[in-house]
Formats: structure tokens, C-alpha cells, sequence
């Protein structure tokens, strides 16, 4: 259980730094190996029994933070006051003398109050003579150094390894000298009685704590979690990162630090380092004096985490204090600068400082704002980056997309899974959430995507995995962040105490009921949408992330009231299956990837009978999916176009075959871009020389005419259906009716047109006024021909658009231009869709 080395050898080692060539340097970038060897200390003192002689400062025990503990930072001056447990009080002062090159402690102890001296002892007499027992701590806080150099009066202890200094007894003072090659470094030290032989530890804190005091590092605080810059100035390029992370059940946590050729470790004091839950730490740089330089992308400084617990892995954690841990909130992950030495595997990612800092430098002031959105028309696209451009990278992924945006009309994009992922590369298996994986770029790069894609007119949307990290299981386990720093307070247990699986391989199920998981995806939906400038989130839906363990969502009812994220529509989606569809948690906010209505349009074009109700709904923005407090805005009709079953060879000499025409995808194509709530489709349905143009001439006619397509609660009532054969109301209970249907869009009016009951053939419930529009849907194997209701005096029918055959190559602007006019009747193609305008007759 002593697993300390004595003083002496403490002595050799603090000499061996000061007498290096490079002493600053030296004492700042701890070897891996000497890591190494500690950390395997630690493990085997925390696997073996504690021993009863174990001296009070090693032991491994946790320790409370005590609310006195001053929060100054890493300036030139730190004062704080101390309380210990025999109701003592320490005031602290460390100034920095530049004639001695050294930090200068200043301890003054107060006398207690002579009630609480006769409570405590029975007396009235005066304090007995204590002594300040000290060492100091970097790489391990239970492993004290010693300086080569005793302050007068000072001794070292034999039976501790420590030194101790008394009090001077007029001014109740101890002054300690400290080089500035020392730092960064922690001054630990706890109060001991000679006469009684016993040790005054801090008040507050567990059996065996010790105050710390910080020497070329500061505290830091408990505000925000991450790495953020608390002071920076321009021009010297001087400031401090505070580095705080939250970690329930580690008993100690160290900041790992590397940059250039170095690796330095800082163990926290519990003490001073550690507010709640939260470990933090102030880390200077670029000044006089300072270990660390400015980071810059190109000479970036990395850090990471080391943290210990219960070794047997009790309630839920699963510490391991060989690996080090990359921030679950840093904001972008980079491979480490060199490889960790044995025992200590090298870690696949650390997280960056630069990035942190170019955020403080560019990050509120170039985020994009959102445009308003709330009555636009949706026609987005899926993009997959991995696989969309050769390159695939975001800022291939920009150029790409904006070649296709000057050919179509599309105002959203929804990026597949960005967030770094696991070790496998699968997209539902994230490793965090606040950064993206480094194959597709920087969080720089998705800021200026977004803003090249703002440029053109078009929205960029997150899809997200929320459900589960890709850290391994407990049977492979693979810890990176999370699940090394406190798996139990953000995985969800199982009732012999396990981690619960998710259910894609080599995942671990987050529990969306447990308020730091909350808390992490929040604010990392937030940061996106604040300093990226993204819209809208789609989140992957699970039974994690809608039931949970207790049946319900505080997860999504936070997001959807969220300020940020939330309280208006268009903003967040869940993707449920057909079965769910409908079912979701909304609040009356949350929107849904309408998974009902490509099997509809699959069943209804691929000559199905008894689908014209489907249909209708479907069109009509699915009222029976989104009722009640929620509309056609809170649905995206996603339409799957299936894979080309046959090609046709080209025309042209070496080059691959052309996907054959499919009547039923140009069809569906046409019923998407015809109906009420937002069109989501896969971007690639661009490329194919079938569906692109048809696509693209879609869109336009949307973007056109896009009050008939009005996605709010009233749109339904604008939609006149009627049954092409008969020219009445369609018999939407007939099992046997042929899956052909017809309906006229009304132009909105200024006031809503009363309803009435008396509509008779090919009567619309409203008359028909001048840019009303018709369109049949023919999903039968045969040519239907079909009445159009008569037109108004001085009106006549002209044809739009038609999914039947390729659309013509400069569509009409006006209707002056329609040159094909229809009067009574038009046959509709086998597998088609007919759109027709009720534009004014020319002379």
C-alpha cells in the first residue's frame, strides 16, 4: 500500500529537473515512461487492500470540494482562504517574485475562537503549535515531491517523505519559496500537530484530502464543460483555457496535455479541482513563463483525460486508469501528436485546443442566421458526404451541391451522420457528439459549408444518432470518452448492474432519462446551431430515445422546448417506421420523416386497387398521421426510389450502361413534389438521367406554385377530389376501385370559401378561378381518360407538366406560352402523373 517513492528519492528527481539543460521544458513534459510507470502504481494500489498505516495523503479515497475555495485563476496574484476540520483558518497568498525566478507562498494562520477551542478540548489555553506539512504534486496527487532546497526552518520527514515547515511565531506565518521551473504544479499541504501527532485536513473534505494550492495553473470552474477560453488577448496571443468534465464516480481524474514532442500530465486535486460532479482545471498559455504555447491548427496542443474509480466496476462504471480519454464535448478530435508508451495504449483521438480557440477568435462572429422557414415550401435532399463526392469531404460536398442547386430548385440539405464514429466507420455508431469525424473535415469546415449553402438559398440540416455511443459493449469493450470517464451516469444499466447493448454491433445504449446525457446532447445540438448555423436536426429514432427506461422522453421534451432547438415547426424530425408513424412524442413541435407515404405511392403505382384513400391522405399531407395540434408542416414525405433493375447500354463507346426508365419512380417522383408537407428524397435521385430532369422541373414548378402546396392545417380543404371514371366524389371504401384518382387544387383566397354540400359531376365544392390546378394520378397498367371539370368563361386548361414523358426542355414561364390546350377531356398515360393550369384563354 506505500507506493510512494521517499524523499530522497523525491529529492534526486526535483534536482535531476532543475540541473536539466532545458529545466522549464523539462519539468513540464513529464516522459510517457515515468506516466507509465505511475499509472501502473495506481492501478495496482487501487485492485489491492488499503492499508491501515497507509499515510494519510495516499490515500486513494474521493474527496468534497469546499465551498471557500477561491476560483482566482492564473494570475499573478492568487489569495484564498482555507478552512480545516479543527475549525482553523489558512489565508493563502502566491504572488510571483521575477528577482528569484520563483512563485512565493504566503500561509498566515488564524487563531481559532476560544468557544469553540473549549467545546473542542475541555481548555481554555492557547492553540498548540502546528506545523505546515507540504509537498508538491503534478502527475499523480499521491506522489509528493520535494524541494531541493528547504525553506529555513524547514525539515523533511523521514516516515512521509514530506516536508514541514512551523509558523513563525510573531506573525503567525510561513513564507515558501518555489522556482518557476517547478510549475505547472499543485503545493499540497494539510496542517500537523506535533504534541498530538495527527494531521488537520481540509474542512469538508474525505479522510485523507489535503488542500492544494496551484502553482502556474489555475483552479478553473465548474460554469461549462469542455474547453473554452476564459481570457485571451490579440495582440500577445496570451490567455488560459479553463478544462472541466464531468465525471460522478471517478475518484481521481488527471488532464492529459500534449503537444510538439511533449506529454505532460496534471493529476486534480478534489480540493481545489473538483465543484459537484465537475473536475476543472485553468491552463495558462503563451505568456512568460507558461509551458503551453497558442495553439494554432498547425501547431495544435491536445488533451485528454486519465480517470480512476471502482476498479471492480460496480454500479455501472468501468474505469480504466491506463487509458487516456478523449473530451466527450470537445469540438474537434485529432490523432495524437505521438504514441503513448506501455502500459498506456495511444488513443485514437484528443481533442483539440485550437479549436477551441479559433472559436473564441471567429466562432459567434461568422456563425450564419437561420433564415425564417416557417412558411417556405421543404424540398430537401439527403446527403450522404462518405460516399457523394470522390473526395468526400464537406467542402467537395459544397462545390457539388451548389452545381446542382443552379439546375434545381431545392432549399434544404440533410447531411447523413457527420459525428466522429466508431472504429468500424458506421454512421450509427458515434463516439461523440460534439465533433465530426476528421474524414469529412473540421467544424470550420461544416461552419463555411453551411455558409456557401445559406449563399444559394439553401438550408443544411443534421441527421443525428442519439440512442447509443460505439464504445464496445462490456463483453468488447473499446472506451474512448464516455464510457471510461462515467459510464454510469450517461449508459443505461440493466438490473444485474451491466451495460445495456443497443442494437447495432459493438454499441452501449445512452440513457435518454439521465439529466447529464440531457444536458451533453443538448448543448451539442445547441453549439451546432449557434456556431455552425444549422437549421434543423433530424434525429434517428429508437425505443431508446422515445421510451427509455422510464417509459417516456425528457430527452425529446427538452429539445423541443429548447429556445434554440425547438418551440416552432421545421426545426426538429424523428424518423419512426410505417408502423410509428404518427405515434412519436411531438409536444406539437417535433416533425416526422413521413415513412407512410413511399409505401403508399409504391402501392398505388404499382396498380394496387382499394389504395385511394391511402392515396389521398398521403397528398393531402397525411391529416391522419399529423392531426390535432400538429399539420403538413411537421411531415416530410420521404419517397425511396428503388435501385434500376436493368440498364440500357450507352449510345456512347466506353461508357457504363444507363439505368433503364421506370414509369412507377417517374410517377411517385411527380406524386412527392404534388402534395402537402415538405419532399425529402436522396440527392442522387439528381444524377439519374431519368428522375434529374423531371426532378428539376418539379421543383421549379413547386418553387412556382407554391401557394397551392400550403402545408398548414387548412391545406386539406383546398384539395377538391374527384373520380376520374365517374366525375364524382371518389368511393374511397371500395376495396376494387382501380388506383386512378384525380383532384383540383384551389388558388388560395384572402377569406376561407364556405363549404357547401351541393356539388354535383365534375363540380368542385368552390368555383374555379384563374391558376387552379388539376392533376390525375393513373397508377393502372392501362390509359385512362379522364374529364376535366369546365373552366370559367375566358379560362381554358393547359398542360404543366407531365411524369408520362420526358418534360419539355424550356418549361413555360406564363401561360401565353402554353401552346397545347385541353378543353374536355385528357387521356392519362398508363403509370403517369398529369399536371394541368387553369390559365387565361388568349384571343
Amino acid at each position: 500500500s506505500r507506493r510512494v517513492p521517499s524523499h530522497r528519492a523525491t529529492h534526486r528527481r526535483s534536482r535531476a529537473l532543475k540541473h536539466n539543460n532545458d529545466a522549464q521544458m523539462s519539468c513540464a513534459s513529464t516522459s510517457t515512461s515515468s506516466l507509465a510507470r505511475s499509472y501502473a502504481r495506481a492501478v495496482a494500489s487501487s485492485t489491492s487492500s488499503a492499508s491501515p498505516q497507509c499515510s494519510w495523503w495516499r490515500s486513494p479515497r474521493r474527496c468534497a470540494v469546499h465551498a471557500a475555495a477561491n476560483d482566482s485563476g492564473v494570475s499573478d496574484t492568487y489569495v484564498t482562504t482555507l478552512h480545516t476540520k479543527r475549525d482553523r483558518t489558512i489565508d493563502v497568498v502566491v504572488t510571483r517574485d521575477a528577482a528569484s525566478a520563483s512563485f512565493v507562498v504566503r500561509a498566515t494562520l488564524r487563531e481559532r475562537s476560544a468557544s469553540r477551542r473549549r467545546l473542542r478540548r475541555g481548555t481554555s489555553d492557547g492553540d498548540d503549535v502546528v506545523l505546515l506539512h507540504f509537498g508538491l504534486t503534478r502527475e499523480s496527487a499521491r506522489e509528493w515531491m520535494c524541494l531541493e532546497d528547504l525553506p529555513d526552518g524547514g525539515t523533511y520527514d523521514d516516515a512521509t517523505g514530506a516536508m514541514r515547515l512551523a509558523f513563525d511565531a510573531s506573525t503567525a506565518s510561513a513564507e515558501i519559496f518555489i522556482p518557476e521551473y517547478v510549475a505547472p504544479a499543485s503545493l499540497d499541504f494539510v496542517l500537523y500537530d506535533p504534541t498530538r501527532d495527527a494531521y488537520d485536513e481540509p474542512s469538508g473534505g474525505w479522510a485523507g484530502s489535503a488542500f492544494s494550492v496551484p502553482l502556474g495553473i489555475g483552479c478553473g470552474h465548474a460554469r461549462e464543460l469542455g474547453a473554452t477560453v476564459t481570457t485571451y488577448d490579440e495582440e500577445t496571443r496570451r490567455g488560459a483555457f479553463n478544462i472541466a468534465v464531468l465525471s460522478r464516480h471517478a475518484t481521481a481524474v488527471s488532464l492529459v496535455l500534449q503537444w510538439r514532442e511533449n506529454t505532460m500530465e496534471l493529476a486534480l486535486n478534489p480540493i481545489s479541482h473538483r465543484t459537484g460532479n465537475v473536475w476543472h482545471i485553468e491552463v495558462p498559455y503563451g505568456g512568460e513563463g507558461d509551458v503551453l504555447h497558442a495553439p494554432t491548427r498547425d501547431d495544435d496542443v491536445l488533451y485528454g483525460f486519465r480517470c480512476e474509480g471502482d476498479p471492480e466496476g460496480r454500479g455501472g462504471s468501468r474505469f480504466f486508469p491506463a487509458q487516456v480519454l478523449f473530451d466527450p464535448r470537445a469540438i474537434e478530435l485529432r490523432a495524437p501528436l505521438s504514441e503513448m508508451e506501455e502500459p498506456t495504449p495511444t488513443p485514437r483521438f484528443l481533442g483539440s485546443l485550437a479549436a477551441a480557440l479559433e472559436r473564441r477568435v471567429v466562432g459567434e462572429r461568422t456563425a450564419p442566421r437561420r433564415r425564417e422557414q416557417e412558411q417556405e415550401q421543404v424540398v430537401a435532399f439527403d446527403v450522404d458526404v462518405s460516399t457523394f463526392t470522390r473526395e468526400g469531404t464537406l467542402r467537395a460536398a459544397a462545390s457539388a451541391l451548389e452545381e446542382r442547386r443552379s439546375k434545381t430548385a431545392f432549399n434544404a440539405v440533410a447531411l447523413a451522420p457527420l459525428l466522429a464514429r466508431c472504429a468500424d466507420g458506421r454512421a450509427d455508431a458515434p463516439v461523440s457528439f460534439f465533433a465530426i469525424d476528421p474524414k469529412f473535415g473540421t467544424r470550420a469546415d461544416l461552419r463555411e459549408f453551411v455558409h456557401r449553402m445559406n449563399a444559394v438559398g439553401v438550408e443544411v440540416w443534421m441527421r443525428c444518432v442519439l440512442t447509443q455511443t460505439g464504445e464496445g459493449t462490456d463483453a468488447s469493450p473499446r472506451s474512448e470518452s464516455l464510457r471510461g470517464i462515467d459510464a454510469a451516469s450517461y449508459f443505461q444499466l440493466g438490473a444485474s448492474g451491466g451495460l445495456e447493448p443497443a442494437g447495432v454491433p459493438m454499441t452501449t445504449a445512452l440513457n435518454p432519462c439521465s439529466a447529464p446525457t440531457i444536458a451533453l446532447l443538448t448543448d451539442a445540438l445547441r453549439s451546432f446551431a449557434i456556431y455552425e448555423g444549422v437549421s434543423s436536426f433530424i434525429i434517428e429514432s429508437g425505443g431508446g430515445i422515445v421510451r427509455g427506461p422510464l417509459g417516456r422522453s425528457p430527452l425529446l421534451e427538452k429539445l423541443a422546448h429548447d429556445a434554440v432547438l425547438g418551440n416552432a415547426a421545421k426545426k426538429l424530425w424523428l424518423t419512426p417506421s410505417e408502423f410509428e408513424c404518427g405515434a412519436m412524442p411531438s409536444w406539437g413541435i417535433i416533425g416526422e420523416r413521413n415513412s407512410k407515404f413511399s409505401p403508399s405511392m409504391a402501392r398505388f403505382f404499382q396498380g394496387h386497387s382499394g389504395a385511394l384513400r391511402d392515396m389521398a391522405l398521403r397528398l393531402g399531407g397525411s391529416p391522419d398521421v399529423f392531426n390535432g395540434v400538429r399539420d403538413a408542416r411537421h411531415g416530410l414525405n420521404a419517397l425511396e426510389i428503388a435501385k434500376p433493375k436493368s440498364f440500357v447500354p450507352s449510345v456512347v463507346p466506353g461508357q457504363p450502361p444507363t439505368p433503364a426508365r421506370d414509369d412507377a419512380s417517374l410517377a411517385s417522383l411527380a406524386a412527392a413534389f404534388t402534395s402537402n408537407g415538405g419532399v425529402l428524397m436522396d440527392i442522387k435521385t439528381l444524377d439519374d438521367p431519368n428522375l434529374g430532369p423531371l426532378a428539376s422541373k418539379l421543383a421549379e414548378f413547386r418553387t412556382r406554385r407554391g401557394d397551392i402546396f400550403a402545408d398548414d392545417a387548412a391545406a386539406y380543404d383546398d384539395m377538391t377530389w374527384i373520380d376520374p371514371f365517374t366525375g364524382t366524389t371518389p368511393d374511397w371504401d371500395n376495396a376494387g376501385a382501380a388506383p386512378v384518382l384525380a383532384c383540383v387544387r384551389h388558388k388560395p383566397l384572402a377569406t376561407p370559401y364556405p363549404a357547401t354540400t351541393t356539388a354535383t359531376a365534375l363540380t368542385p365544392t368552390r368555383p374555379l378561378t384563374i391558376g387552379d390546378v388539376f392533376i390525375a394520378y393513373n397508377g393502372s397498367r392501362v390509359g385512362v381518360s379522364v374529364s376535366l371539370p369546365p373552366p370559367p368563361p375566358g379560362a381554358v386548361w393547359t398542360i404543366a407538366l407531365a411524369a408520362s414523358a420526358p418534360p419539355p426542355s424550356s418549361p413555360p414561364q406564363t401561360t401565353q406560352t402554353m401552346t397545347q390546350r385541353i378543353t374536355t377531356t385528357y387521356l392519362v398515360p398508363p403509370c403517369a402523373v398529369v399536371i394541368l393550369e387553369l390559365a387565361r384563354q388568349s384571343p
